[in-house]
């Protein structure tokens, strides 16, 4: 991999997570006010205890791989010129 498409691909990985990141930290606070009592503590911890291991289990995995994908297919590409 080279240099700038590693450089790239970060930067990628990162908006990627980012723009995975607003619906979940907009929507569903929301949605779980409505079936839990309203105390905004318990709100929070309910949503993040879905919210990260969604993240870390689903989002940022395949985020890996379709990058490290991604970046060894335009190398290929470039080595083939």
């Amino acid at each position: 991999m080279s240099k700038d498409n590693m450089h790239n691909s970060k930067h990628l990985r990162v908006v990627f997570t980012y723009f995975w990141l607003i619906p979940l930290v907009y929507l569903l606070p929301d949605f779980f006010a409505q079936y839990l009592p309203p105390n905004k503590f318990l709100i929070v911890v309910v949503s993040l205890t879905i919210i990260v291991p969604l993240m870390s289990y689903i989002v940022v995995p395949v985020n890996i791989f379709l990058f490290g994908w991604l970046t060894n297919a335009t190398d290929n590409l470039k080595k083939k010129k």
